[in-house]
């Protein structure tokens, strides 16, 4: 039988070598393809940076059909492939993501804006450190925080890092970025997984999301932060493997 082909798609910050373990238990059932988005990993970056222009980005690399799983920023681009381009993607997989990360009138479920202001305004004085001010956060309130944190400098540390205008764009996507209104044109199966302590999406965000897709089922992981797939590979490859099955 044919093994299908599985694209992870990272998030603000990071590469597609984050994946670590994760990526190695699927790789034993799944063709894994783990790219870097456009100015991550030394890669080079695309203008305008948004998100639909990292989606068609991907979209000239990717096989022809797919299931997608997308972390924080890269569950926003992954829900914009879906919908661009269904034919393409066979299911979609969010982990730790939402289709609008800040907080507004309508959707109190994410981060205050001023948090994300501050992150904007420290990049001037130091990029690296405050994209390591942000992996903190990502962590927090998580089992072993400490651990994921050294984990997460780890992986970073092994490609280039993004210069500080990626990084900028990037967290303008966070800030601003909302894929609510294409979330009806998302019609494949979809699986949420989230950490019930994540402080940067909180898990009512992918509750509220579960009510708002046709074909959906959420896992909500206890003890677990912004990145499951770091503290808990196995569980989060077994619920990916699961998912696939059915």
């Amino acid at each position: 039988m044919n093994r299908r082909e599985l694209v992870l798609l990272h998030g603000w910050g990071m590469h597609g070598g984050i994946w670590g373990e994760f990526g190695e238990i699927l790789a034993t059932e799944f063709y894994v393809h783990s790219p870097n988005l456009p100015g991550y990993g030394g890669r080079v970056s695309v203008a305008p940076y948004s998100l639909d222009t990292l989606a068609r980005t991907l979209l000239e690399e990717l096989p022809p059909r797919a299931v997608v799983l997308g972390w924080s920023l890269g569950g926003m681009v992954a829900q914009r492939l879906a919908a661009l381009a269904p034919e393409r993607v066979e299911k979609l997989i969010l982990v730790g993501s939402s289709p609008r990360f800040c907080r507004d009138e309508d959707w109190p479920e994410a981060m205050v804006p001023a948090i994300l202001d501050a992150f904007e305004a420290q990049m001037r004085g130091d990029a690296a450190a405050t994209l390591f001010r942000f992996l903190a956060i990502q962590a927090l309130g998580g089992e072993d925080a400490r651990a994921q944190v050294a984990l997460l400098k780890r992986y970073i540390a092994e490609r280039p890092l993004p210069t500080e205008q990626t990084l900028r764009e990037g967290l303008a996507l966070l800030r601003h970025g909302d894929v609510r209104p294409h979330l009806h044109e998302i019609c494949q199966p979809v699986c949420l997984i989230q950490g019930e302590q994540d402080s940067v999406v909180p898990a009512s965000a992918a509750r509220r999301l579960a009510g708002m897709l046709p074909d959906v089922e959420l896992h909500v992981l206890a003890g677990c932060a912004h990145a499951p797939f770091l503290t808990r590979p196995a569980d989060v490859a077994a619920i990916v493997r699961a998912f696939l099955s059915s």
